[in-house]
This record gives C-alpha cells, structure tokens and sequence, in this order.
C-alpha cells in the first residue's frame, strides 16, 4: 500500500516544481495554464452546460496528462493554486451532475494539497463517480487505497456502514492485480478484512507471486488471523491445481480435513506420490480408505510411501548410485595428510575432546549407512585396535553418552534397529551408566541396571539419539 514516505515524497516534488521560476515554463505550458485558469472561472458560470463543459475538459486535460517518476502531470501543478477555490465553487455548486464530475478534479487534486489526515481524496471521490477509477493513474490508485485503509479502521471502531468504501475496493482491487501490484492489492484488503475478494482475481499467471506474499504475510500476523491468511493461500493454490504447494499449506495450519481433501482431488499419479512424499517427510498418518477412488495397486505404493517403510531402502538406493557407501574415517574429513608432517611427526595423544570431535565428524559422515570404520567395526577386525566397545571406553562422562548415541546415528535409517540393539548389548557398562544418568528422562524401568527388553534399549537409543540432535 502507499506509504507516508510517498505521499510526502509526492507532495515534496509539487513544492518544488511550483518554486521553479516562470520564465522556465515553456510557450506550450503557459499556453495551458491560461487554458486551465480560463476553464476554472468557468466553472462557477451559471449556466449549467458551460460549467459543465469547462468541468469536462478540466478531466480531460488531467487524464491525458503524463508525467516521469521525477515530475507531476502539469494540469496538477497549474491548479494548484485553485484548489481553495474549486471547492468553495463544488459547495455553491447546485447542478447535481456538474458537482458529482468536479468532485473527481478535486479528489485528484486532493492528492497532494489537502491536509494530512483529512483523507479529502477519499471524501470527495466518494461525492463524485465511483466508475473507472484506473483511469486517474496508478499513483492517485494507490493514495485513495491508503486512505480507505485509515477511513475504514475509524468507521468500524465507531460502528459505522463501509458498503460505498467496498465499491472502491471493488474497483482498485482488480487495477491492483492487473498492473501486478498483487502485495497493495493484498494490504489493502487485509485491512478492510475482506481478503476471500482476492481469490477471484488470481489466475494461473500470478498466483506464485500472490501466495509467496501471502505466506509470509501469515507470519507475522497474530493468531487466529494467520489462519486466514494462510486460509486464503490454500484456496488459490487449489484454484490453479498447484496441489503440492496446497498441501504444505494445509500441513502448516494443522488442517487435516484440507490434507485429505487435497490428497484426494489430485488425479495426477506422479503427483500423487510426491504428496505422499510430502506427507512422510512430516509424518503425518493419513490411511488411504477405499472411497478414495485409487486402485488397489496404486493404494500399497501409496501407503508405503507415507509410511516410509521403505525410506532405508530409498536411502541406502541413493547412497549407492552417488558412490558414497564406502565408510569414511574423521582422518579423512580432517585432511590430516596435507598437513605439515613435522607437525605430526610426535606420538599422537589420545585427548578426550579429540575422542568427542572424532565421534561427532564420525556419527555425521556416516550418519545413516549403518557401517563405519570407528565404532561398528569388532576390535579384532579393526588394525588400529578400535571398534565399539574399545572406541566407547577411550572416552569420558559424557563423551561415552555421545558415543553410544553415535551408533543410533549410523543406523538410524535401518528398517531394523538389530544393528543398533547389537551394538548397544556390546557397550555393557556403558549403556548402564547412560540409562541410570539422570540427564536424561527415561522411564523408571529403564534406570539402575541394563535391562535385556529389546523394547527397552529401543527407547532408550532413542532418546539418547535425541539428546545429540539437541546438541546439534
């Protein structure tokens, strides 16, 4: 919407125009401003077709007018200085039609002359004709939109109609969207809380950029009213049948009802699956009924996508085809080897903090694939004497919790948690002082003592997974 900034901005650049000397003013333009005092003593003519006439051709001049980014149309800097007396002219004025046309000169000119906080423009465009509001330029569009916004917010806080505000509206909307001033358009009708408008006007062609503003909008705007928003951004992406993108939307207010609806009226295969994706990746349950119109071939697929039975598989699939299954070392994230061998050359020390940043740069390089090099190797096979249960005892307090967490992370996209139970059963001692560690908020059967449930240890990997990733 308009800002002060511009009206000022606009109001600075009329003073300043108005200041410049007369002798700069060419053949051509004072040639006009004779025409436009000529037309404005006309005005007060009694004769109602000469008023009228002279009213006629003051719309004309200001209509045709055009003008830069830096300059004003020179019919409005020409009337300036009549601005007083065209009103004092529009209230002696008694032919009904002849007013109405005057009272859309003056509005225009309203623009820049009338005090601030008068909302003139707004007062004299609502005496004058309601039709064709585009016709008067983008610039007075966007001042009347402002000033609706402030009229409206007072009328309602005392309890007062605002129809003919809406018949404005009405009309600087559809400019708005056409001339792809979406966000004014979108300002506007948030303040006169009347945003379903906007769902007619969005097509195919400027729904993306109408959504984007609106979602970000939804942010900062206080509950429940973001749900309006954001209300909106569904329909109209439902309206152009952008189903991924209306789904998101729906997932982010919670609405159930909306995830199914939307899930159900995608016909497209393809994209029906990337929903499916989509909801797998939240973890939203949705149970695929019978009354969904979807075979029952295409309904398993689609079940066990949003189940994610088979995301380690998926995983593991993607891993292969990038080449990236061999296990990596923390040696070979830190480079170690394009370091200066002098600085290296003394006996390595086995410090407790490189233990911990080992184990992290370990469980994150190989966070997924099940296999590494530092702690699911058995000690007899590993040639530098490591493995879980080695690696787990060269750490301290914590640095064993973060160890035995790392192996929930290597394996964490394994349809089976064996490895991870496995590997646990091997930290012993370990795994007894993590359960029994009042860090964390396991249940009470899981603390004083390992516990040979496979329920149990499940839980308590899990959590203990969780602890890292708050870590992180």
């Amino acid at each position: 919407m308009v800002s002060t900034d511009d009206i000022e901005w606009a109001i600075t650049v009329v003073k300043d125009e108005l200041c410049e000397p007369a002798d700069q003013n060419s053949e051509e333009d004072l040639a006009l401003k004779q025409s436009l005092e000529l037309l404005v003593e006309s005005v007060k003519d009694p004769e109602a077709g000469v008023a009228r006439l002279a009213v006629e051709s003051m719309r004309k001049e200001i209509r045709s007018a055009t003008s830069s980014m830096t300059s004003v149309p020179k019919p409005l800097k020409f009337l300036r200085p009549h601005y007083k007396t065209l009103k004092e002219y529009y209230e002696a004025m008694v032919d009904v039609e002849n007013k109405r046309y005057l009272a859309d000169v003056i509005s225009v000119l309203a623009m820049t002359m009338s005090e601030e906080g008068t909302r003139e423009s707004l007062k004299y465009k609502l005496h004058g004709s309601l039709d064709d509001i585009g016709s008067w330029g983008h610039e007075y569009v966007r001042n009347l939109a402002g000033e609706i916004g402030q009229e409206h917010q007072k009328r309602v806080d005392e309890e007062k109609t605002v129809d003919d505000l809406m018949q404005l509206v009405w009309q600087i909307v559809p400019f708005h969207v056409k001339h792809g001033a979406v966000p004014e358009a979108v300002d506007l009708l948030m303040e006169v809380e009347n945003l379903d408008l906007l769902i007619d006007h969005i097509e195919l062609a400027n729904y993306k950029r109408t959504c984007l503003y609106l979602m970000s909008c939804a942010s900062y705007v206080p509950e429940p009213e973001d749900k309006i928003v954001l209300e909106i951004a569904y329909k109209i992406y439902r309206k152009v049948k952008m189903y991924p993108d209306a789904l998101r939307v729906a997932l982010r207010m919670s609405n159930a009802e909306h995830v199914k609806s939307t899930f159900c009226d995608c016909e497209d295969p393809v994209m029906k699956k990337q929903l499916a994706y989509i909801l797998a990746r939240q973890g939203f349950v949705l149970n695929l009924e019978d009354d969904m119109s979807i075979g029952d071939d295409e309904r398993e697929v689609l079940q066990e996508i949003i189940s994610n039975s088979k995301l380690s598989e998926g995983y593991l699939a993607l891993a292969r085809d990038l080449d990236v299954m061999e296990a990596k070392t923390p040696e070979d994230i830190y480079k170690a080897h394009l370091l200066d061998s002098r600085a290296t050359s003394g006996a390595s020390v086995d410090s407790a903090r490189q233990n911990l940043a080992a184990t992290f740069v370990n469980a994150f390089v190989n966070a997924g694939f099940g296999q590494d090099k530092l702690m699911t190797v058995q000690s007899s096979e590993s040639s530098t004497g490591t493995g879980s249960g080695s690696w787990l005892f060269r750490n301290k307090d914590h640095g064993k919790t973060s160890a035995a967490a790392s192996l929930v992370c290597l394996s964490f996209t394994t349809s089976s948690s064996g490895k991870v139970l496995l590997a646990l059963t091997q930290t012993g001692t370990v795994l007894n002082h993590v359960l029994s560690s009042s860090s964390f908020l396991l249940p009470e059967k899981a603390r004083g003592g390992f516990i040979g449930s496979w329920d149990t240890i499940d839980l308590a990997a899990v959590q203990i997974a969780e602890q890292v990733v708050v870590v992180m």
